[in-house]
Formats: structure tokens, C-alpha cells, sequence
């Protein structure tokens, strides 16, 4: 059964932007490493992470998630 909708995560470029380094966050234990992991692959994070992240970054969800519509 395939999808019909996916998400695009910017995380790393809205990172970048802000200089928050993912070995910062990791090694002050902000986000735990298999999800900082998941992020460097591109795979699916929860969505409690990240909405940490976009506290940490002072942004909104929408900031770092675009909803892409799958045709059918």
C-alpha cells in the first residue's frame, strides 16, 4: 500500500541557519542520538522531536515540515 502523502523535513538547513550544531545536541543530550541519526538519514523523527527542535530553533512546525501531496 503506498502513501499518499509525504513530508519534507528541513531540519538541517534550519539548523545550519541558526549555527546549532547537531554535535551540540547531542552531546548536551537535547536529542537523543538514534533520532539526530534519523535526522542525517532522512527518516521519519516523532513529532514530539520535533517540536523540540523547533522551540530550540525559536521557529514554528511549519517552518521545517512541507506536506507534499502523492498522486495516486
Amino acid at each position: 500500500m503506498k502513501d499518499n502523502i509525504k513530508f519534507n523535513y528541513t531540519i538541517l538547513e534550519q539548523l545550519k541557519k541558526r549555527n546549532i550544531s547537531l554535535y551540540s545536541l547531542r552531546t548536551d543530550k537535547i536529542i537523543a542520538e538514534s533520532t539526530l541519526q534519523n535526522i542525517r538519514e532522512g527518516k521519519s523523527i516523532t513529532l514530539a522531536s520535533l517540536y523540540k527542535l523547533a522551540c530550540i530553533m525559536g521557529i514554528e512546525l511549519k517552518d521545517i515540515i512541507d506536506f507534499i501531496e502523492v498522486d495516486k
